[in-house]
């Protein structure tokens, strides 16, 4: 997911599901306006008169990386290929 912002609570951050749905996500506030998405573990569904609300925390990896993700490195038979051709 996508942190938008920092949630109502230190430490929060919230995201929206391609719904609308609200999703507050603990321990997420660090991630809020940077141009990366997380890996979030759901937790609870909250049914409200103003519309759904879900609670969700990091998962384990995003708890202790907690930094933007590279980019995979070319596997198999062109790997070599493609590195050899960004050099020249």
């Amino acid at each position: 997911m996508k942190i938008i912002s920092a949630g109502s609570n230190p430490k929060q951050g919230v995201a929206y599901l391609p719904d609308g749905t609200m999703v507050v996500i603990d321990d997420a506030e660090r991630f809020a306006g940077k141009n990366l998405y997380v890996d979030i573990v759901f937790e609870r569904y909250l049914q409200t008169a103003a519309g759904r609300m879900m609670f969700a925390k990091l998962a384990p990896k995003e708890q202790k990386q907690g930094k933007q993700r590279k980019p995979k490195q070319p596997r198999g038979r062109n790997a070599n290929k493609s590195q050899k051709h960004h050099e020249k």
